[in-house]
């Protein structure tokens, strides 16, 4: 049992959790945005987000430790097995929690709403192709981008946990809400390239400022290009009338977006990705606060 409860606190990072709740965030304040206000079902969001966000740090803690690991040490005693199989068994049961949860919280909140379990079902199926993709391999790095875990992280990070919480709130769903949701999932694209940065300088490492990996440069071309297509996204939602103007002030933490980059293509080292991702996933958090601010000044 002691095994269980080392393993399960050591998933525990409070760091990681400022995306899941970015997004419950978000689509709460697009509720609120129109009128409706819970406490206990925004808070009960929060909670359910923060224990799947743990499912997949334990999903990391697994493919770091036991895959990537494997390929570099030959060490395969009994304890080795042991913690991989416990890991496992964490690993299942808290998805199978956070499942459970997010069913039972949709049946109490709206019970005769087919569209919040299509959403449940969608978190469900996203998060076991995140889980078998981090538990079958090591992370793919010849390639700038893997489609299915880009797509996964845009899906399980913003696009249906925030319009889950939008729904849950409203029971209802518009075709701006979800294009607005869908200009929030933009933002938490970048998380996910600061990861594979860091991934791939700690495969390189020492990397050189002025002979960088291709897929290394690659990558920052593309975390750079997401960028630049959320800034058009939200000038563009201003632009059409679909939110207020004031919402701009999410743009604040573009500048912090772009230094990232700016910063890893002079020092490309591993301790300067690290902090690089951190400050990526706090201004992803900050963004969708400022725009939910945004929204409530109309």
């Amino acid at each position: 049992m002691s095994m269980y409860i080392n393993l399960f606190l050591s998933a525990i990072k409070p760091l990681s959790f400022f995306l899941p709740c970015s997004a419950i965030i978000f689509g709460s304040g697009l509720a609120a945005f129109n009128g409706v206000v819970d406490g206990v079902l925004f808070t009960s969001l929060l909670v359910i987000s923060i224990l799947g966000q743990i499912s997949l740090n334990l999903a990391n803690d697994y493919q770091r430790a036991f895959l990537t690991y494997s390929r570099t040490s030959s060490t395969n005693n009994e304890r080795h097995k042991q913690v991989r199989i416990s890991m496992l068994k964490l690993l299942l049961g808290c998805y199978l929690v956070f499942l459970l949860s997010l069913i039972l919280l949709s049946a109490l909140t709206l019970e005769d709403s087919i569209l919040s379990y299509v959403l449940v079902i969608g978190i469900a199926v996203s998060t076991l192709t995140v889980f078998r993709l981090k538990t079958r391999g090591v992370p793919v790095l010849h390639k700038a981008i893997d489609g299915m875990q880009l797509l996964s992280q845009f899906f399980i990070a913003g696009l249906l946990p925030s319009l889950l919480a939008y729904h849950l709130h409203t029971a209802s769903m518009s075709g701006e809400v979800l294009l607005i949701a869908g200009v929030f999932s933009l933002a938490t694209l970048l998380p996910y390239f600061s990861d594979r940065v860091l991934a791939i300088i700690s495969k390189h490492d020492p990397v050189r400022s002025d002979q960088m990996p291709t897929i290394l440069t690659q990558t920052l071309k593309l975390q750079k290009l997401v960028m630049a297509l959320l800034v058009i996204c939200v000038l563009s939602l201003i632009l059409l009338g679909l939110t207020p103007i004031l919402v701009c002030f999410s743009l604040i933490a573009s500048p912090s977006l772009f230094a990232s980059c700016m910063t890893l293509q002079h020092f490309p080292e591993v301790d300067t990705a690290q902090s690089q991702k951190s400050k990526v996933t706090l201004a992803t958090f900050v963004f969708a606060v400022l725009f939910i601010v945004g929204l409530m000044f109309r």
